[in-house]
């Protein structure tokens, strides 16, 4: 059936996905938690889910977006099969003014980590994502919450590693594995722009001319949408485009480029 274009109201994607719970038996036990919890961030009546098992109850919408971020964004764990299901909801939500951002890093995590098969049948939410992610960059964000939607719009846009890798730069440190020997690198990037690795060896800095089309467009969205402090982003993500030599082999390689080999073992 073809999806219709543009999201869908919140109250009629909940409604969706219960029936879609409802008729798939492989789904999660505590699918009425699920769309509880879905119907507690989007502020509407939860009329709409299945009866709700016993047990906690968030009892802020806050804490209802962390239970959904504990579900949803690991699709390894209790409720993997419902993630992909869950994406017309998170897009719905993505376009209102309850919290985008919040619904843009759960749909980010499900995008990056499912294949594109198991994600076909949402495309036209994908596309409503990644337009919706790309509205949110140009209102006034913080920096983190710049860093998260951007990260988010990556995975839409099918940019790897950038959908999950982001994340060096809020951590400001990470590990790296030689695609040649395997070899662990443990980089650390503070926002100073300065870089320290571990083992030590040799790094050169990256050249903007040379970057693969995913690590030029994250860098134009760090540039542009970076947020108020955006150049303690910028610093940082140009390290991880740097060559470094591998302490055990001696291979010249591209922090960037180990980082997305490593997504496609």
């Amino acid at each position: 059936m073809e999806q219709p274009e543009g999201p869908l109201p919140v109250e009629v994607a909940i409604e969706n996905l219960r029936r879609t719970l409802s008729a798939d038996r492989r789904m999660a036990d505590d699918a009425g938690n699920l769309l509880d919890l879905l119907a507690q961030v989007a502020g509407v009546p939860a009329r709409t889910t299945q009866v709700r098992a016993e047990g906690w109850r968030p009892s802020t919408t806050e804490e209802a977006w962390d239970e959904l971020y504990s579900k949803l964004y690991d699709p390894g764990g209790a409720m993997a099969a419902t993630c992909c299901a869950a994406l017309p909801v998170l897009a719905a939500l993505a376009c209102t003014d309850a919290a985008p951002v919040e619904a843009m890093i759960i749909a980010g995590g499900i995008v990056d980590t499912f294949s594109r098969e198991e994600l076909a049948a949402y495309s036209a939410d994908n596309a409503v994502l990644r337009d919706a992610a790309e509205r949110t960059l140009t209102t006034r964000l913080t920096t983190h919450h710049a860093l998260c939607t951007i990260q988010a719009l990556a995975a839409f846009e099918g940019l790897e590693p950038w959908g999950w890798a982001l994340t060096f730069l809020a951590s400001e440190d990470g590990m790296t594995t030689c695609p040649s020997c395997g070899a662990d690198l443990w980089a650390t990037i503070p926002p100073d722009g300065s870089v320290s690795l571990s083992p030590d060896t040799e790094i050169t800095p990256a050249d903007l001319s040379t970057l693969d089309p995913a690590d030029a467009r994250v860098y134009q969205l760090v540039n542009q949408y970076g947020g108020r402090e955006r150049r303690r982003l910028v610093a940082p993500l140009l390290n991880l485009f740097s060559t470094v030599v591998c302490p055990g082999c001696a291979t010249s390689y591209r922090i960037s480029d180990a980082l997305r080999a490593a997504r496609s073992q």
